[in-house]
């Protein structure tokens, strides 16, 4: 291939009428070669039935759609990026492995849907990553509003998870909830700031929880925990801890 500009893009031409399967051979200042994929060779992964459901507010799986997702496509193992950014010019992952260079991993813009989306071959799960989200006058950068898991705080990007490898273990749970009926069963909710709780010889989590909470062995409470980005006031932050535990899931043996 030829440097057709001094930005850095390279191109040749191949004469046939169809696209061939293809990679590139990428060697770097340092004379060390790489093989790499285009991520531009694949067809959008979010089609025309995703986007109708999505833009009628009825897509209610849009999760495994939106956020990024480890795949396999015609044997090359990479992961899959989506995000909403209706007001962005241009949206591109940044990550460690692209030297969190926005040029190098544009996402494809999918109509007027809002919905940007790209396929980076060769990228696996840990890959800590932002989006950067070009808008008038500049650039910010953003964690994923669909991440499952995120840096501990005040690192704040996200990290590529596997959901796959996620074991729940809260079948019975599950079979008893199709057996109650919520409509006329008592709920109270109540929100509790846990670091307001601790006293000498209480520091855990479940400790302070179930003091906080007043809950007993055989109560039958379900209790959440919605982990703070930064402070008391920064606002929550949902999807999995660098545990791989779910931060929503409050480790109470007991309550229910």
């Amino acid at each position: 291939m030829q440097k057709v500009d001094e930005a850095g893009i390279f191109a040749v031409l191949i004469p046939g009428k169809k696209i061939p399967a293809y990679y590139y051979i990428f060697t770097d200042a340092d004379g060390e070669s790489k093989q790499l994929y285009d991520p531009y060779a694949y067809e959008p992964f979010i089609d025309a039935v995703d986007i109708k459901k999505f833009e009628s507010g009825i897509h209610y799986n849009v999760y495994e759609k939106l956020g990024s997702h480890v795949m396999e496509v015609d044997g090359v193992s990479g992961v899959l990026f989506a995000v909403w950014a209706p007001n962005a010019l241009a949206v591109s992952v940044v990550c460690n492995s692209n030297g969190w260079n926005g040029k190098v991993h544009l996402m494809r813009r999918l109509g007027a849907s809002g919905i940007f989306e790209l396929f980076v071959p060769g990228m696996d799960e840990g890959e800590v990553y932002k989006y950067e989200i070009r808008i008038k006058g500049g650039s910010v950068l953003k964690a994923d509003p669909y991440g499952n898991l995120f840096e501990l705080r005040p690192a704040t990007a996200t990290v590529v998870y596997d959901l796959s490898r996620q074991r729940w273990t809260d079948e019975k749970w599950m079979e008893e909830r199709d057996k109650k009926n919520y409509d006329r069963s008592p709920m109270s909710i109540y929100e509790v700031h846990l670091a307001s709780w601790k006293k000498p010889g209480l520091d855990d989590d479940e400790g302070i929880g179930r003091h906080a909470c007043g809950l007993h062995e055989g109560d039958g409470v379900h209790a959440r925990r919605i982990n703070a980005g930064y402070g008391a006031s920064a606002g929550y932050v949902l999807g999995l801890s660098s545990n791989g535990l779910l931060c929503g899931d409050f480790p109470l043996r007991h309550a229910r």
